[in-house]
């Protein structure tokens, strides 16, 4: 039996339990839910994908595990204290999403650096073992409107790594050859923008492959720019779509890039799954958008716990930089933007313009 399949049997078993304990207890006094079931709700629900691995650290069955796959989430396993090392040391680099624990953690330093390694993000009572996360790179995640019991520490990967692991070929999760045929997001695009004149300045940050700016180039639109970090989807780009021949690709990171540009020299900047991916020490990149831009759209997934995504509130950022937003819309109204991938109607569209 593989590993999975283990851990996906174990809490199906939690799962059986806890609603046979609830069957067969009517007569027992009810007990008080366990205090961490919403909180961890409150945290994941929005920012973590259904497929996210999931582990519980519980000496039996976990209400918070019952919880989490009642909820929809996939991959939840409960793993005993003792065997909490253990199982870290086994895992590969970043495969663990997100380990909860609702009891302290008795680590070696050995052990917290295997733990780090494996996990993206680790849920904790409040003040334990803070300087054993913090002091290995983990940062604390806001976790307001949850509960002042729980305290989540997500690991943030330094600039220049993110910088290098976008430039690769074939980042993992993300080969540029993996976007060409997604043209339904694309469709989705357009349908958010097609009141724009057919003469309207368009610049796409992290345009990858360039799907984007070749469906809108059909529609009509030719003043058209893009920003792509990745020389190799840029390259890929050129290969695949032709009628992109005189569009500029700037090739770079976008805090490198966008301040090379005029002011007002465009009428529209938008993103698709990049504002995600911009570091906290970036933040200037948003000033750059609005300065030079009459407009700004972002399509983003609701933020998630990992350590090459960051949860930034697009509203907040750019009605905090004086632009009035005048559109949103969950992409799941778009039947065309799921191109059959689970998770894709997390996205939300917004859109933003000057207020004078």
């Amino acid at each position: 039996m593989s590993a999975r399949t283990a851990s996906t049997s174990l809490a199906k078993r939690a799962l059986r339990s806890a609603r046979g304990r609830l069957i067969r207890g009517s007569d027992a006094p009810a007990s008080a839910p366990h205090p961490w079931v919403q909180p961890m709700l409150d945290v994941t629900r929005p920012r973590m994908e259904r497929t996210a691995s999931l582990v519980v650290v519980a000496a039996g069955d976990s209400p918070i595990a019952t919880a989490l796959i009642a909820h929809g989430y996939q991959d939840v396993r409960v793993v005993a204290p003792a065997r909490l090392a253990a199982v870290a040391a086994a895992a590969p680099d970043d495969s663990i999403s997100l380990v909860v624990t609702d009891r302290p953690l008795d680590l070696t330093a050995e052990q917290w650096d295997e733990l780090i390694r494996a996990a993206s993000a680790v849920a904790q009572p409040a003040g334990d073992s803070a300087e054993a996360l913090t002091s290995r790179g983990m940062t604390s995640w806001d976790t307001a409107g949850t509960s002042s019991r729980v305290e989540i520490f997500r690991r943030m990967d330094r600039q220049s790594t993110l910088h290098a692991f976008w430039r690769q070929p074939a980042p993992v999760g993300n080969v540029p050859q993996t976007y060409i045929a997604q043209v339904g997001r694309s469709k989705a695009l357009h349908e958010l923008i097609k009141d724009l004149p057919k003469d309207a300045r368009i610049l796409e940050v992290g345009c990858n492959v360039g799907r984007n700016l070749a469906y809108l180039h059909d529609q009509g639109y030719h003043n058209l720019q893009g920003i792509e970090i990745n020389q190799h989807a840029v390259d890929l780009l050129r290969e695949t779509y032709p009628q992109l021949a005189d569009v500029p690709i700037h090739v770079g990171p976008a805090g490198e890039q966008l301040p090379l540009l005029p002011d007002d020299s465009l009428d529209l900047v938008f993103t698709m799954a990049v504002i995600e991916h911009i570091h906290p020490d970036e933040a200037h990149i948003f000033d750059e958008m609005v300065r030079t831009s009459r407009e700004v759209l972002t399509i983003e997934p609701d933020g998630r716990l990992t350590h090459r995504q960051y949860p930034h509130n697009v509203q907040e950022i750019f009605t905090g930089r004086g632009l009035r937003l005048v559109r949103q819309a969950r992409m799941s109204q778009f039947p065309e933007w799921g191109d059959g991938r689970s998770g894709m109607h997390e996205f939300a569209a917004h859109r933003f313009t000057r207020t004078q």
